[in-house]
């Protein structure tokens, strides 16, 4: 792969290929702070979906996002290290196995977690209509939580109770009552993570294809252009799902999704100059590829 695909001797190009790659890795180093946040934000809700002790196999559940944004992260640099970084085919094959597993751990993780947002889907729809009239009555009672929103909640108390929209709606096993407006919010969010996760893990396991194909040398013109297709359709669901995340005011889901989709955009660029450069005359090549048939 050519790394700088500007030319010699072009300063001015060479400067925004530079520039180029610091917004790159800017947007790389902001995801981080998604991988914090969401790890603060499932161990703040823990104690109100799993407030007698949470046991091994609950943790995709209750670390879905965490879990999650901490497996892509590290999926995000692989395929950053395998379509950009890595030049020689030595370095490659001496870390060949090491990187596979560390994929192959990811993709659990990742599958993990879709698994854990569905769980979590099924703990939203698991809310029955209260025949309380008043969230005040159950303060003291064994529904001790409240929900704002999805992966936010807060204890009942007499302060709060009042403030729930008519009917009522309780998830008795684990102790947690919602208002209608509230609960609606969390089965359209619950189920939109969902369609996300699901979609992210298509497109990961299509784009995995074309690096194995790659680095073997058997990704052709009409199989790439096939696969293209595949993860446009894909990320036209992401763009549908950050888009209403954005429109029922969850910002901070949107401004995640924007910042992943473009980072992948940045792993599909990689990709892209690869796939060209291999298929480029022997005579226009000025720096070929380091991966070759075989590895």
């Amino acid at each position: 792969m050519t790394h700088n695909n500007m030319g010699s001797g072009l300063i001015l190009p060479q400067r925004k290929e530079k520039m180029f790659q610091l917004f790159k890795y800017t947007i790389y180093g902001l995801l981080l702070y998604s991988v914090g946040f969401f790890l603060w934000q499932d161990y703040s809700a823990l104690v109100h979906t799993h407030s007698d002790g949470i046991s091994f196999k609950d943790i995709g559940e209750a670390f879905a996002q965490s879990l999650d944004t901490f497996a892509w992260y590290i999926l995000l640099i692989l395929f950053e290290l395998e379509t950009y970084v890595i030049e020689s085919d030595e370095t490659h094959r001496r870390y060949k196995w090491l990187l596979r597993t560390i994929y192959l751990i990811c993709y659990a993780t990742i599958t993990w977690a879709l698994i854990g947002y569905i769980e979590k889907m099924l703990m939203v729809y698991a809310f029955d209509v209260s025949p309380l009239k008043d969230a005040c009555q159950m303060v003291g009672t064994q529904v001790k939580s409240l929900a704002l929103e999805l992966d936010e909640y807060v204890t009942l108390t007499a302060d709060n109770c009042s403030q729930l929209v008519q009917p009522l709606y309780v998830n008795s096993n684990i102790g947690m009552v919602s208002g209608s407006d509230v609960l609606l919010s969390m089965k359209r969010m619950a189920s939109t993570d969902v369609l996300n996760a699901a979609t992210w893990l298509l497109i990961v396991v299509v784009l995995q294809i074309d690096v194995l194909l790659q680095l073997w040398g058997r990704l052709t013109t009409a199989l790439y252009k096939i696969n293209l297709y595949i993860k446009i359709t894909l990320y036209i669901i992401l763009f549908i799902c950050a888009g209403y995340w954005w429109f029922f005011g969850t910002y901070i889901d949107f401004q995640d999704a924007a910042l992943w989709i473009l980072a992948f955009f940045f792993i599909e660029l990689n990709l892209f100059k690869w796939h060209e450069e291999e298929n480029m005359p022997e005579a226009e090549h000025i720096h070929p590829h380091p991966h070759e048939e075989g590895l």
